[in-house]
């Protein structure tokens, strides 16, 4: 059985959790990153507990195991712009030898993104899209038990959202089109800038 709590109040998120599953964080994408589209980052939150393993997990039917609760406490830029909390059906669906990036349990924080956003914020439209696809997840992966909430926070969900131009204009710089012209340093730039038209 497993136990996992989220408490949110203003610039701090606690996170407690009893036996398997997993909780993941969205961050805003790294401004500096190489990419053709800066991507959002996804993170682990908490540390899997090495003792549950093989279906065998600590759980609150035993009073003793109290003191086992694992916690994470985040504060101002630390707290991630979306949380997932999952049982370890979702994560056992997924090969957890593939790499982190090409692993479909980590892009669920962004999918989740994606689809609070083209529903303006809708969760109970959401939860409807996710219901067959969280079905569709167990019965091609462990056939166990699959549930997953989340927590967002609204005004970051909206503030990280670039425009389709800014978009274009950032794959542009990284791909080296559209340019009219391409500056090695910041003295060739500062040249140009100061050069008679």
């Amino acid at each position: 059985m497993r136990n996992s709590y989220v408490i949110a109040y203003r610039e701090l998120v606690l996170i407690l959790q009893l036996g398997d599953g997993d909780t993941l964080g969205l961050y805003p994408p790294n401004p500096i990153d190489k990419d053709d589209i800066p991507k959002a980052r996804v993170r682990k939150l908490l540390i899997a507990d090495e003792r549950n393993f093989g279906g065998a997990t600590m759980s609150l039917c035993n009073l003793k195991n109290s003191s086992e609760i694992q916690h994470s406490i985040l504060i101002g830029k630390d707290i991630p712009m979306l949380i997932t909390i999952s049982t370890d059906g979702i994560f056992n669906s997924y090969d957890d030898r593939v790499p982190k990036e090409e692993n479909g349990f980590y892009k669920i924080p962004t999918i989740m993104k994606r689809h609070l956003l083209a529903n303006d914020l809708d969760t109970t439209k959401v939860m409807e899209i996710l219901e067959k696809q969280l079905k569709d997840i167990t019965i091609n992966g462990s056939g166990d038990d699959v549930t997953l909430g989340v927590l967002f926070n609204e005004t970051e969900m909206r503030l990280n959202v670039p425009k389709e131009e800014t978009l274009v204009a950032i794959q542009d710089v990284n791909l080296g089109r559209n340019m009219s012209t391409q500056f090695h340093s910041v003295k060739e730039l500062m040249e140009d800038l100061d050069a008679d038209d």
